[in-house]
């Protein structure tokens, strides 16, 4: 019966590991934002880390021209980038890319 519990309490720890999603990015500062996303795509397995790098190029792409159309800085089009996937892990990023480009579609 010990056991049976034990077993079960591993089960359900390992199921609420994988729900978590992975790490996250940190947008508290450069430094840490390069190694929080290295960090990400580094979980991932190598098709994954493709699209996550592709997801990464479309929010980047969407905050340089958010930057070019309002003629703010380069180091605002990072702070914005930084503050929108502060948090976030590879499925949401990707996620993120997914609705930037289904709405540049609509338009």
């Amino acid at each position: 019966m010990k056991r049976l519990f034990t077993l079960l309490v591993v089960l359900m720890l390992a199921t609420f590991a994988a729900c978590g999603g992975g790490p996250e990015i940190d947008g508290s500062s450069d430094e840490a934002f390069k190694k929080s996303i290295t960090e990400v795509r580094n979980s991932l397995e190598p098709e994954k880390a493709s699209e996550f790098d592709k997801a990464l190029m479309v929010i980047g792409f969407k905050s340089m021209g958010n930057v070019i159309s309002s003629m703010k800085s380069p180091e605002d089009m990072m702070t914005n980038m930084k503050k929108d996937l502060d948090g976030k892990n590879a499925e949401q990023v990707m996620k993120m890319a997914k609705e930037i480009r289904e709405g540049s579609k609509k338009k």
